[in-house]
């Protein structure tokens, strides 16, 4: 067995350090090279791991506390992949430290030769954005909220929620429109108008901001946050996706985020239609120039309109008391959306990740790909599109449930080809 010297293993480092993803046979060929010595690709491969391990430090330690589950099942002697989950603890700590408590959970499926479902967690941040906290491959997500947490409030996506209306056949545009407002209105009485005219397909405090909790702070209705990759090449996807959006965060300027800033900007033009009365001790009453009355309380940011105390941003209404008062509205938004908590939400970092090459040997067989059989045809990459739903770069509209009419004698049995009429008036003439 020849060894190195301490020298050359210095050299080989740096090496190493100008091209982190050099191949193994030019690795083989470098030592060949400057050492003449022969290496076979396992020692290359222990090599350049122990180097690697050297320059960049361990996955441990790079990522502590972090969890990696993967989950086989045996097919005769060979494991077969099932699932797989990923938690980062940079993502653990900014949901925490800086993002409100409302929890997203969605899924889509996997296009590829190994179809499955990419399952997400998605939390909101302080500038009202999505960020992505964990995920994993396999099916059954409903199931599994429900007895992992059985007594969190549960909401619905809106859009979802409209596409059973469709399949259960009650598809149509007055109806969508109806089912919107009903889903935007905060206040009771208003909903119970406008479930007058609608069926009530699911529970209310799913899916209607007049029955959201107060203490989330988030009143998002959707639920919509790299699927046609191989599953390794997806997750590595994946992860260079978070760490460099985390990476990249924004420079605020302001006590808030520039969305949070846009939303006010909209409220303030709204509030030009309200009046404020002071009524004493940080309370006014607000009269719209429709007629409507709401009671505003500025120090305990609550609005008899509940649209301020689900979401943490002040209404229209409520911005009328604050400029009535020579103040700034920014002052009243919930510290959610404040810059410190979007600093502590991104102030942990993701490290980066070494290539397949540099990982090291678990000293465990490989792990087999689940099994598929592949079908006839082009395979597909596109989702199925909703009845409802306008193909993107379409230029006209998709007929659904027309009757068509022959344009000779008006008949829904034929049409203008095989008519009676026509045919009688040819044999006339």
């Amino acid at each position: 067995m020849v060894r190195l010297e301490k020298n050359d293993t210095v050299r080989v480092k740096m090496d190493l350090r100008r091209n982190p993803n050099m191949s193994v046979p030019n690795f083989m060929e470098m030592v060949r090279k400057h050492y003449n010595i022969d290496v076979t690709k396992d020692q290359v491969y222990k090599a350049k791991s122990f180097a690697a391990t050297k320059i960049q430090g361990s996955s441990m330690v790079q990522n502590p506390r972090s969890t990696v589950l993967v989950k086989t099942k045996l097919r005769g002697d060979d494991p077969v992949f099932e699932r797989m989950y990923i938690f980062y603890d940079a993502c653990r700590k900014r949901f925490l430290e800086g993002c409100t408590t409302m929890v997203g959970f969605d899924g889509c499926h996997i296009k590829g030769n190994h179809p499955g479902q990419l399952l997400s967690d998605i939390r909101i941040d302080a500038n009202n954005g999505m960020l992505p906290i964990a995920f994993g491959i396999k099916k059954g997500l409903g199931l599994a909220i429900v007895n992992l947490m059985p007594d969190a409030e549960h909401r619905h996506c809106i859009r979802h929620l409209h596409s059973n209306f469709w399949s259960d056949g009650h598809g149509s545009l007055a109806l969508k429109q109806r089912l919107g407002v009903a889903a935007r209105v905060t206040t009771i009485p208003t909903w119970q108008a406008e479930m007058d005219k609608i069926l009530l397909l699911s529970e209310t405090k799913n899916w209607s901001r007049s029955h959201f909790s107060i203490g989330f702070k988030c009143d998002i209705l959707l639920n919509n946050l790299s699927r046609d990759k191989p599953i390794l090449r997806m997750l590595q996807r994946i992860h260079s996706y978070l760490r460099l959006r985390m990476a990249r965060e924004e420079k605020w300027h302001r006590k808030v985020g520039l969305k949070i800033v846009k939303i006010l900007e909209k409220i303030a033009q709204e509030s030009g239609s309200c009046i404020a009365q002071n009524a004493g001790g940080g309370k006014f009453q607000v009269t719209h120039i429709y007629g409507a009355q709401y009671a505003v309380d500025l120090n305990r940011h609550s609005c008899s309109c509940r649209k301020w105390d689900p979401c943490g941003i002040p209404s229209c209404h409520v911005v009328t008391a604050i400029t009535r008062q020579q103040k700034s509205p920014i002052d009243y938004v919930n510290p959610a959306y404040k810059r410190k908590a979007y600093d502590r939400a991104y102030g942990n970092f993701i490290s980066p990740m070494p290539g397949q090459d540099l990982w090291e040997k678990t000293g465990n067989g490989p792990i087999m790909p689940p099994y598929f059989r592949k079908q006839t045809g082009r395979p597909k990459k596109s989702r199925n599109k909703e009845q409802d739903e306008i193909l993107k770069g379409a230029t006209k509209l998709k007929r659904y449930d027309i009757i068509m009419h022959c344009s000779v004698c008006g008949s829904v049995a034929h049409n203008f080809s095989k008519c009676p009429l026509k045919q009688g008036e040819g044999g006339n003439n």
